[in-house]
């Protein structure tokens, strides 16, 4: 139902059905159902074998988060997309502080402006534990936000990071480098990001990205030296992209 404008109206409609009790994925993106929407949602009898919940660019913001991230009804949900929905860094807290999404392995939080304090307790939480793809592209997470996740001790699943547009440039990079706790990643997103020769130097040294398959360094400003230390770099056998 992604992109028609049901707005809450809508929204409490389906909730109220008693037909919809099977549904395992719902694509609500793009409606407009703000945070009422998303209260009503989360307040649902009939939706809780939803393993897959899109709701980005709805204008959810942290009142929507707040109520999702407190409802029973989502507890087996596996995936959740909440791109652009205006968050906030108290709604990146919320779901941290979450204890009704145990099974959640993908989430969405892209250009939320969550910044680094709403990382920062993504970092901590142990509610995310099980997760294995985590967006946070456009979030002004910067340096601060990359050193959180790289010390994460919860986020150590983690096969898939998107960190695209946040400024975190070459002073970020390194500590993403040289975690222990991002060994498993296999997609790393870094476009937009400034990170120049530098960076590229950090990441092509890293013994901690060895089992990356996709990395993304577009309009990162590299030169001549980062490419040659691409080239030279004896970690990046298994890339494909």
């Amino acid at each position: 139902l992604g992109n028609n404008d049901i707005r809450v109206t809508g929204v409490q409609a389906l909730v109220a059905s008693t037909t919809f009790t099977n549904l395992t994925c719902l694509d609500l993106s793009e409606n407009d159902i703000e945070a009422a929407g998303a209260e009503a949602l989360a307040a649902s009898m009939t939706l809780t074998n939803l393993a897959s919940l899109n709701l980005c660019d709805n204008y959810i913001e942290a009142d929507g988060v707040k109520a999702l991230a407190a409802s029973t009804t989502f507890t087996n949900l596996t995936s959740l997309n909440l791109n652009n929905n205006g968050i906030g860094a108290v709604g990146a807290e919320a779901l941290a502080a979450s204890t009704t999404l145990p099974n959640l392995t993908s989430l969405n939080l892209g250009d939320n402006r969550i910044g680094a304090v709403g990382v920062k307790a993504l970092a901590a939480s142990p509610a995310l534990t099980n997760l294995t793809f985590l967006d946070l592209g456009s979030n002004n997470i910067r340096v601060t936000g990359v050193q959180a996740l790289a010390a994460s001790t919860t986020l150590t699943n983690l096969t898939s990071l998107d960190l695209s547009a946040n400024d975190i440039r070459a002073v970020g990079v390194k500590p993403l480098a040289a975690s222990t706790t991002l060994t498993k990643l296999a997609s790393l997103d870094l476009r937009y990001n400034h990170i120049g020769d530098d960076g590229v130097k950090a990441l092509a040294a890293s013994t901690t990205l060895i089992n990356l398959t996709s990395l993304n360094l577009n309009d990162n400003g590299i030169e001549v030296d980062g490419a040659e230390a691409l080239a030279a770099s004896e970690i990046f056998t298994k890339l494909t992209s």
